[in-house]
Protein backbone atom coordinates (compact mmCIF):
# COMPACT_ATOMS: atom_id res chain seq x y z
CA UNK A 1 0.00 0.00 0.00
CA UNK A 2 1.24 3.49 -0.83
CA UNK A 3 -0.08 6.45 1.13
CA UNK A 4 0.85 9.85 -0.28
CA UNK A 5 0.39 12.65 2.25
CA UNK A 6 0.72 16.36 1.49
CA UNK A 7 2.29 17.40 4.77
CA UNK A 8 2.92 21.03 3.76
CA UNK A 9 1.61 23.28 1.02
CA UNK A 10 4.41 25.81 1.11
CA UNK A 11 7.35 25.88 -1.26
CA UNK A 12 10.48 27.93 -1.71
CA UNK A 13 10.24 28.05 -5.53
CA UNK A 14 8.13 30.01 -8.00
CA UNK A 15 7.34 27.43 -10.67
CA UNK A 16 4.47 28.88 -12.71
CA UNK A 17 2.96 25.46 -13.44
CA UNK A 18 2.68 24.49 -9.77
CA UNK A 19 -0.25 25.11 -7.43
CA UNK A 20 2.21 25.73 -4.57
CA UNK A 21 4.22 28.52 -6.27
CA UNK A 22 5.44 30.75 -3.41
CA UNK A 23 4.04 33.81 -5.21
CA UNK A 24 0.47 32.55 -4.82
CA UNK A 25 -1.30 34.33 -2.00
CA UNK A 26 -3.15 31.70 -0.03
CA UNK A 27 -2.77 30.62 3.59
CA UNK A 28 -0.10 27.93 3.89
CA UNK A 29 -0.74 24.98 6.17
CA UNK A 30 1.12 22.05 7.70
CA UNK A 31 -0.04 18.70 8.97
CA UNK A 32 0.03 18.33 12.73
CA UNK A 33 2.79 15.86 13.67
CA UNK A 34 0.50 14.04 16.11
CA UNK A 35 -1.90 13.32 13.21
CA UNK A 36 0.92 11.70 11.27
CA UNK A 37 1.91 9.58 14.25
CA UNK A 38 -1.69 8.44 14.77
CA UNK A 39 -2.12 7.42 11.12
CA UNK A 40 1.31 5.79 11.06
CA UNK A 41 0.29 3.61 14.01
CA UNK A 42 -2.85 2.53 12.13
CA UNK A 43 -0.80 1.80 9.00
CA UNK A 44 1.75 -0.19 11.02
CA UNK A 45 -1.07 -2.22 12.55
CA UNK A 46 -2.48 -2.88 9.07
CA UNK A 47 0.96 -3.96 7.85
CA UNK A 48 1.41 -6.32 10.81
CA UNK A 49 -2.04 -7.87 10.41
CA UNK A 50 -2.01 -8.30 6.63
CA UNK A 51 1.65 -8.61 5.72
CA UNK A 52 1.15 -5.88 3.08
CA UNK A 53 4.12 -3.52 2.92
CA UNK A 54 3.19 0.10 3.57
CA UNK A 55 5.01 3.10 2.08
CA UNK A 56 4.22 6.53 3.51
CA UNK A 57 5.31 9.19 1.03
CA UNK A 58 5.75 12.84 2.02
CA UNK A 59 4.51 15.41 -0.49
CA UNK A 60 4.23 19.18 -0.54
CA UNK A 61 4.86 22.00 -1.43
CA UNK A 62 8.40 21.14 -0.49
CA UNK A 63 8.37 18.56 2.31
CA UNK A 64 12.15 18.55 2.83
CA UNK A 65 11.91 22.12 4.20
CA UNK A 66 9.35 21.07 6.81
CA UNK A 67 10.94 21.21 10.28
CA UNK A 68 9.33 18.07 11.85
CA UNK A 69 10.13 15.89 8.82
CA UNK A 70 13.31 14.22 10.10
CA UNK A 71 11.86 13.35 13.51
CA UNK A 72 8.65 12.03 11.94
CA UNK A 73 10.53 10.01 9.33
CA UNK A 74 12.49 8.27 12.07
CA UNK A 75 9.32 7.65 14.11
CA UNK A 76 7.44 6.23 11.12
CA UNK A 77 10.36 3.98 10.15
CA UNK A 78 10.62 2.76 13.76
CA UNK A 79 7.07 1.45 13.32
CA UNK A 80 8.31 -0.65 10.41
CA UNK A 81 6.90 1.48 7.60
CA UNK A 82 8.81 2.57 4.53
CA UNK A 83 9.15 6.30 3.81
CA UNK A 84 9.73 8.34 0.65
CA UNK A 85 9.35 11.96 -0.42
CA UNK A 86 8.66 13.98 -3.54
CA UNK A 87 10.96 17.01 -3.63
CA UNK A 88 11.90 19.84 -5.96
CA UNK A 89 15.52 19.07 -5.07
CA UNK A 90 16.39 22.58 -3.95
CA UNK A 91 17.31 21.47 -0.44
CA UNK A 92 19.62 18.65 -1.48
CA UNK A 93 22.64 20.98 -1.30
CA UNK A 94 22.39 20.84 2.48
CA UNK A 95 24.57 18.14 4.09
CA UNK A 96 21.94 17.67 6.83
CA UNK A 97 19.16 17.11 4.29
CA UNK A 98 21.31 14.69 2.28
CA UNK A 99 22.16 12.77 5.46
CA UNK A 100 18.49 12.57 6.38
CA UNK A 101 17.49 11.40 2.91
CA UNK A 102 20.21 8.73 2.90
CA UNK A 103 19.34 7.59 6.43
CA UNK A 104 15.64 7.36 5.65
Amino acid sequence: MIVVWRVVDSCNLSCPFCAFDKRLGFPRTETAPQDILRLAAVLADHQARTGDRVLLSWLGGEPLRWKPLEQLTHAVRALGLEVSATTNGSTLGSPNVRRHVCDA
